[in-house]
């Protein structure tokens, strides 16, 4: 069953991924074309990322999109299930 999801929670999915990985911020924000700042910033909730930098961030941390319904993309584990769907 897929639980609808706000950006902010999937950005504390992503945050919480990344800490487990060990995974600096600036290698997030390198590998996005963003400053560290900005990561920092999303992470603690000042801004939301764009949809596709989430999505694109998203991926650099093994979950996939399914974009099938664009009113409703949802987030995967690279295990396939659903972690979120956001609306």
């Amino acid at each position: 069953m897929n639980k609808s999801r706000t950006a902010r929670e999937i950005v504390e999915i992503l945050r919480t991924r990344r800490q487990k990985y060990k995974i600096h911020q600036w290698r997030i924000a390198d590998e996005l074309g963003v400053k560290r700042e900005q990561v920092c910033l999303w992470e603690k909730g000042g801004r939301e990322p764009r949809f596709d930098t989430l999505c694109r961030w998203a991926n650099l941390l093994g979950f996939t999109v399914d974009l099938r319904d664009r009113d409703a993309p949802t987030f995967h584990s690279a295990d396939g299930k659903s972690i979120a769907q956001r609306r």
